[in-house]
């Protein structure tokens, strides 16, 4: 995963269970946050954090602007 997190597990309908980045600084010890797999939004089952998708998580953790976010996860490489 470009992002740096390891899923614990995915459940039947498609959602990674991730621990929260966005609340007891990613290291609680119940994973709370689910992601699903193909659309990329999540929502926290503890803290309510929640988007609709990829590029949102990313710069919800990371403080991005969406440019610099979507060029980080690698939007326009390889352009001419």
């Amino acid at each position: 995963y470009r992002l740096g997190f390891n899923p614990k597990k995915t459940n039947h309908k498609g959602y990674l269970i991730l621990q929260c980045p966005f609340h007891k600084n990613g290291k609680e010890h119940t994973p709370s946050l689910n992601m699903h797999s193909i659309s990329g939004h999540y929502r926290c089952h503890a803290c309510g954090a929640k988007g609709g998708d990829i590029l949102a998580f990313y710069r919800d953790i990371t403080g991005k602007s969406f440019i610099d976010a979507a060029k980080e996860l690698g939007a326009w490489e390889n352009r001419i």
